[in-house]
């Protein structure tokens, strides 16, 4: 009977702490949307540390990886094509063209 109680216990703490670390550990997204454009499809969010999803001509959603370098978020199109993003000093976004050209604003 006492052993039944103690792993009941044990089993519960141990599920309570594996949820509360994983959501400790699990970063917020980000959301930017593009300065005068539309929000349904002028947008990107930054999943986590390594992906993010923007819309594309179509539309279509990709989600594709990311890397970031001090203030420069580099969003990896494909193998060969990549797009700068650089932080402001607002902390807003400052996309290059041809991809993400314009100002982005976090709005999450």
């Amino acid at each position: 009977m006492m052993k039944k109680i103690i792993g009941r216990w044990l089993t519960i703490s141990v599920v309570f702490l594996v949820c509360v670390t994983g959501c400790m550990q699990s970063p917020k997204s980000q959301h930017y949307e593009l300065v005068g454009g539309t929000p349904e499809i002028d947008y990107i969010d930054f999943l986590n540390d390594t992906l993010c999803r923007y819309v594309v001509p179509g539309p279509l959603t990709f989600t594709t990886r990311y890397t970031q370098e001090g203030d420069t978020y580099i969003i990896h199109i494909n193998s060969t094509i990549k797009a700068r993003l650089y932080k402001t000093d607002e902390g807003n976004l400052r996309g290059e063209a041809p991809f993400f050209e314009g100002i982005w604003v976090k709005k999450k």
